[in-house]
C-alpha cells in the first residue's frame, strides 16, 4: 500500500463519479485512503458515495461541503488527507492502474523531487479514445503552438529517467520547471502526486481562480520543488465534457486568467533573472495571441484587436509577430467573412 491520499472533488457528476474511485482503488499500489469532496452537488452523488463508504470502511472518506469551486473543494481534501503524499484525481478522469506504483517508484528514484505528473490518454464522454493527438501534445496547446512533442520540449531542459516496474519501462524527466511553465501549464490535475509537506510551503489552490486554478497553482509549486514527470499516459482525460471548465466557451477566461498567473510568478523566484525574465515575455505573448483568437473565434473583434495589438507592443519572440498581425487585421473583417473563415476551418478539421 502507498502512503498516499487521494483527492477527489466532485459536483454533480454521479454518472462518471463511480469510473473515478474505481479506478483509485484498483491501483496496483493501492492508496491509504481516498478522500472524495463533494461540492455540494444536487443529483444523485451523496447516494452514490454512501453506497462506498459502506463497502469500505476506512479507506474512503466522504467530506460535503457548500457550493464553492473545484478549488476549494481540493483544499478542502488536501487539508482532510493523512499521508505524506497526496495525488489529485478528478471525478470525470480515471487512472490507469499502474499510475501511483508508477510515480511513487519514479520519485523515490528522485528524492529531491516533490511532485510529480504524468502523460494522459484523451478520452470522449463515452470513455473512447479521441482521434488526434494524445497525451501531452494532444491535452496542452503550447505543444501544438510549437509544433513540438513532448519529450524534445522537456529534454531541451529537464535530465531524462526511467524507471521499471512490473516489467513496463517508463520514460521521464526530472528538475525545475519553473521557466519552463512561463511557455503555457502542461501538468493535468489528475496526473498530480504532491508530496504533503509542500502544500505548507507553498499554499493550497487559489479560490479566487475559478478557471486556470491549476496553472497558478503548479507554477507555485516548481518554484518551490523540482518535478518528475512521466511520458506515459497514466490517466484517461475526459475532455470538455458539457458543463466543464475547459469547454470552449470558457477559453478567453482560462486564458485571461493564466495571464494573471504568469505575471504573480515572474515576481517570485528572487532575483528575477534575465532567462525567467525572457520566458515571462515569451510566455505572456503566446497567451496574448491565444486570447485574440478565442475573442476573434467568438465574433469579439474589438476584444480580438486588443489583444493582439498587445502581443506585438509588448515583445516576447519575433516570430510571432506575424500571427500577431494576422490577428489584428482578421478583427477587421465583416461578420460574414468570420464565419465563413471558421466554417472552412471546421470543414478542414473533420
Amino acid at each position: 500500500m502507498a502512503d498516499v491520499s487521494v483527492v477527489i472533488p466532485t459536483y454533480n457528476r454521479a454518472d462518471l463519479l463511480p469510473r473515478a474511485i474505481e479506478s483509485a482503488l484498483s491501483q496496483t499500489a493501492p492508496p491509504a485512503e481516498v478522500v472524495i469532496v463533494d461540492d455540494g452537488s444536487t443529483d444523485d452523488t451523496p447516494a452514490t458515495l454512501a453506497r462506498y463508504v459502506e463497502r469500505h470502511a476506512g479507506r474512503v472518506r466522504v467530506l460535503r461541503i457548500p457550493n464553492g469551486g473545484v478549488a476549494r473543494a481540493r483544499n478542502a481534501g488536501i487539508a482532510a488527507a493523512r499521508s505524506a503524499w497526496v495525488a489529485l484525481l478528478d471525478s470525470d478522469d480515471e487512472w490507469v492502474p499502474s499510475k501511483l506504483a508508477v510515480q511513487m517508484a519514479a520519485l523515490a528514484e528522485r528524492p529531491d523531487a516533490g511532485w510529480s505528473c504524468s502523460g494522459c490518454e484523451l478520452i470522449d464522454g463515452a470513455g473512447v479514445r479521441r482521434s488526434g493527438a494524445q497525451s501531452f501534445e494532444g491535452a496542452f496547446p503550447v505543444f501544438r503552438e510549437r509544433r513540438i512533442s513532448a519529450s524534445a520540449y522537456l529534454g531541451a531542459v529537464l535530465q531524462p529517467m526511467r524507471v521499471t516496474v512490473d516489467g513496463d519501462t517508463h520514460e521521464g524527466y526530472a528538475g525545475d520547471l519553473f521557466e519552463l511553465l512561463f511557455g503555457g501549464n502542461i501538468v493535468l490535475p489528475s496526473s498530480a502526486v504532491v508530496r504533503r509537506a509542500l502544500f505548507g510551503r507553498v499554499g493550497v489552490f487559489d479560490p479566487e481562480y475559478r478557471l486556470a486554478e491549476e496553472t497558478e497553482f503548479f507554477h507555485r509549486v516548481a518554484e518551490a520543488s523540482p518535478a518528475v514527470i512521466i511520458l506515459s499516459p497514466l490517466v484517461r482525460y475526459r475532455v470538455a465534457q458539457a458543463g466543464s471548465l475547459t469547454a470552449s466557451e470558457n477559453t478567453a477566461r482560462l486564458v485571461s486568467n493564466a495571464l494573471r498567473s504568469i505575471d504573480g510568478a515572474a515576481a517570485r523566484r528572487q532575483p528575477v533573472t534575465a532567462s525567467t525574465r525572457r520566458a515571462w515575455r515569451a510566455g505572456r505573448q503566446r497567451l496574448l495571441l491565444r486570447l485574440a483568437y478565442a475573442e476573434l473565434s467568438s465574433y469579439h473583434a474589438r476584444a480580438a484587436r486588443g489583444a493582439a495589438w498587445q502581443a506585438a507592443r509588448d515583445g516576447g519572440e519575433r516570430t510571432a509577430l506575424p500571427r500577431a498581425a494576422a490577428l489584428w487585421l482578421g478583427s477587421f473583417l465583416p461578420m460574414v467573412a468570420l464565419r465563413s473563415l471558421h466554417a472552412v476551418k471546421r470543414h478542414m478539421r473533420t
